[in-house]
């Protein structure tokens, strides 16, 4: 527009004419906020007179410069990585305990220097007996001063080296683990329940990649990093998934859209699909929630690795889809579990398996025909 491209211009064109303005109607404005005061006091409450910008005020700021062009996508996502810092819990951000590496205080520095090699981490934490007990933290650059010493590799233990660390709650504000961090000049934390027990570890890392996005080291495989992509789209309406994938990014990546409680309640789509099916998935299973269908890909007995989720208007429109699932095995009833209902009625968490070779059913929404293609096992429309 002529304002945007001649900015200085206009603005200086329209001084005169808002000055004119101002003085005209200030005597008005004076008046409406000596009025609205004693309205305010009448009631009990006090005036603020904050000319302050909000942080709702900033976000339209920053979003009405990216929609016109004054700032980069890639600028506009590092000032609102900083705005989310406050409302975002350290539980969100931290490595969990089961992806922990750790040492017991009696290892070797020998032992150190190989769980160094193989992960590349420059800092490990060191338990006690049990991670719930870690006691300390070493890093990887100590190791430097035993280089030329084999001997101690082999005796001295990293208790030995290991430095003092840092515990915060796991319900604690990332901004408030990122000033302590910095105040107590540390690179990682240890974060724990409300137990006392280990939940899992932050570090500056994780918090500036809140900020600017995933940082990768120049050492770092490329097909690693691909590998470790929590949610990757593998074609049109098709996703790949890693268990730990944020739920509410998977949400916004799927635009699918779950009750809040659900979204709050679970931190990862592993932990949500568990829930849904009342168990843990076995590999092959596969769980319907809103307008996807979700297959356990990978799995352990203890939660789930990798899982797909593909549109179920994709599974019945292309026979040819390499996901496409016909048949499937109800295991609870909807009528007995509202917590499989979502709002027009399709269940929430139907398990089935399937059969590459059946045909896709009709997906013309009858009722009479639901109910027939119910109790042939095959997937309603």
């Amino acid at each position: 527009s002529l304002g945007v491209s001649n900015a200085e211009l206009v603005a200086r064109s329209m001084v005169p004419i808002i000055s004119v303005f101002a003085t005209v109607f200030s005597p008005m404005g004076k008046s409406a906020s000596w009025l609205t005061k004693k309205v305010l006091r009448f009631f009990g409450l006090k005036a603020v007179d904050d000319g302050r910008v909000s942080e709702e005020e900033l976000r339209l700021i920053v979003m009405g410069a990216r929609q016109s062009g004054g700032i980069e996508q890639e600028e506009a996502m590092m000032v609102e990585g900083v705005l989310d810092l406050q409302d975002t819990r350290v539980s969100e951000v931290m490595k969990p305990r089961v992806e922990v590496e750790a040492l017991e205080k009696n290892a070797t520095l020998m032992d150190l220097l190989h769980v160094v090699n193989s992960t590349h981490y420059s800092r490990i934490p060191i338990y006690d007996e049990s991670i719930d007990k870690i006691v300390g933290v070493t890093i990887a650059k100590d190791l430097l001063s035993y280089a030329a010493d084999p001997v101690s590799l082999r005796t001295c233990t990293v208790a030995e080296v290991m430095e003092p660390t840092y515990f915060v709650p796991e319900s604690m504000v990332v901004q408030r683990v990122l000033e302590e961090m910095r105040r107590r000049r540390l690179h990682m934390a240890i974060v724990v329940d409300e137990y006392g027990g280990t939940a899992g570890v932050v570090t500056l890392e994780d918090i500036l990649e809140e900020v600017v996005g995933e940082i990768y080291d120049e050492g770092d495989d490329m097909e690693e990093i691909t590998d470790e992509d929590n949610i990757m789209m593998v074609g049109e309406g098709s996703f790949q998934l890693r268990g730990i994938a944020d739920l509410e990014d998977v949400c916004l990546a799927l635009n699918m859209t779950l009750e809040t409680p659900d979204v709050r309640d679970f931190g990862t789509i592993s932990g949500f699909l568990c829930d849904q099916a009342g168990e843990i998935p076995a590999v092959g299973d596969c769980l319907l929630v809103s307008d996807y269908a979700f297959t356990v890909a990978d799995a352990d007995e203890r939660r789930i690795l990798l899982v797909y989720a593909e549109l179920i208007d994709n599974l019945t429109s292309d026979p040819d889809k390499p996901f496409i699932r016909t048949r499937y095995t109800k295991e609870n009833d909807q009528e007995d579990n509202p917590r499989s209902r979502n709002g027009n009625g399709r269940g929430l968490s139907d398990r089935f398996s399937w059969n590459r070779s059946d045909d896709p059913p009709n997906r013309r929404g009858d009722s009479a025909q639901e109910s027939d293609e119910l109790q042939d096992g095959v997937l309603p429309s």
